[in-house]
């Protein structure tokens, strides 16, 4: 038995008192507690083992330890440095130095405990992997391309490494390379959504509906059905020209109130293919209710050309004004001159609007709305004659 001895003065001259401490037990409750996660109660224990060994490179790691889970970062970076002192080479300082400073948002910090691992041992994967989480947190994206490489050669079973590969090469938009580690994946996991969605999102990027379909409908098939990708399944099935099954998936959005201003504008053009106008026109209210992206004034457009289509020009002439009051897009008033021509009997007031629309230097109309000034000006004189 290890035992602490303390001698304190008592109120009577020269005598003294001994109070004993049984390390080997303040030992065992400490780990007890620690494996119970009440890190305040093992500290005060490991705390009195680390006073009859101030260097025990145990207690001191226990201690780091405990000052971390408990939020305690700056008496752990203290324990731990101290740590390292005794010991250059523990990789669990090193490790845990770099998290804290990680957790604190230093990141550059946290580079050089993580970069010492690495002079440590140059073998293991994980050291490689945690580089490059650091790499990308600092903005360096070659550099963690890098260590992920490194990683992957080192484990070419990791799938989250597979994963953050295909990633950062689909945001370099080296596509090819992303699709390369996303199959190596799938053929290591076929059911890892983490890795389907990664691959959906690559071959919607270059427009490969055919493979977003048949990964997507692989993810649906084990259960999971996460709006955003049944969104981009019914997308891509508007792309193939299979509108009954995008307007399936889509409806099951919908009908599980989980539908954004997205799925109800992708159902206004399937309906709108099927020339289904009035549920066309139902969904694009919806999408425009639901509206929160700078797309507002596409679905009010859609929408005031649906109502001019049933030539309900006054209609559509509101929805071209709250378009142009959403975008600032010049079309639009053009859009608006065309319907006000049409709905007014006084061309006067297309007239000032068509001339509005000159103005604007807008280029894609001119030469109709150059023409349709003379022939309404020819209109104006006649009608005064």
């Amino acid at each position: 038995m290890i035992c602490l001895h303390l001698s304190l003065f008592s109120q009577e001259p020269m005598e003294t008192k001994t109070i004993t401490y049984d390390i080997a037990a303040e030992y065992q409750k400490a780990i007890d507690y620690l494996a119970a996660f009440q890190y305040q109660k093992a500290l005060d224990h490991i705390y009195e083992c680390q006073r009859s060994d101030p260097n025990n490179l145990d207690y001191l790691s226990k201690l780091a330890w405990c000052y971390q889970q408990l939020g305690d970062y700056s008496e752990s970076k203290i324990y731990y440095k101290k740590l390292l002192k005794e010991d250059p080479n523990n990789i669990s300082a090193y490790s845990n130095l770099g998290y804290i400073f990680e957790k604190e948002l230093n990141y550059a910090e946290a580079k050089k405990y993580y970069r010492e691992l690495l002079n440590i041992d140059t073998t293991n994967s994980y050291y490689y992997r945690i580089n490059a989480y650091n790499a990308m947190k600092t903005k360096e994206p070659l550099v963690s391309i890098t260590y992920f490489n490194k990683a992957h050669v080192l484990n070419p079973k990791d799938l989250v490494v597979i994963d953050e590969l295909a990633n950062l090469y689909f945001q370099m938009e080296a596509f090819d390379y992303a699709i390369s580690f996303t199959e190596k994946g799938l053929t290591l996991a076929p059911d890892n959504y983490r890795l389907l969605y990664t691959d959906a999102r690559v071959r919607n990027k270059i427009d490969s509906f055919q493979m977003v379909v048949n990964t997507l409908e692989h993810a649906l098939s084990l259960g999971d059905t996460i709006p955003y990708y049944q969104t981009m399944l019914g997308v891509s099935y508007i792309h193939l020209d299979s509108l009954d099954k995008a307007a399936f998936h889509l409806h099951q959005i919908v009908d599980k109130k989980k539908a954004s201003e997205h799925t109800h504008h992708y159902l206004s053009i399937i309906y709108d293919k099927k020339e289904d106008q009035e549920q066309s026109a139902y969904h694009l209210e919806q999408a425009i209710e639901k509206a929160i992206s700078p797309k507002a004034s596409l679905y009010y457009a859609e929408l005031a050309a649906i109502h001019e289509k049933q030539k309900d020009y006054k209609k559509a002439i509101a929805l071209y004004d709250e378009a142009f009051e959403h975008s600032g897009n010049d079309v639009h008033i053009f859009h608006k001159a065309r319907n006000t021509d049409f709905f007014y009997k006084d061309k006067n007031m297309a007239l000032r609007i068509y001339k509005k629309y000159m103005a604007t230097g807008h280029e894609k109309y001119r030469e109709y709305t150059e023409s349709r000034i003379s022939e309404l000006k020819a209109i104006i004189h006649q009608s005064r004659g």
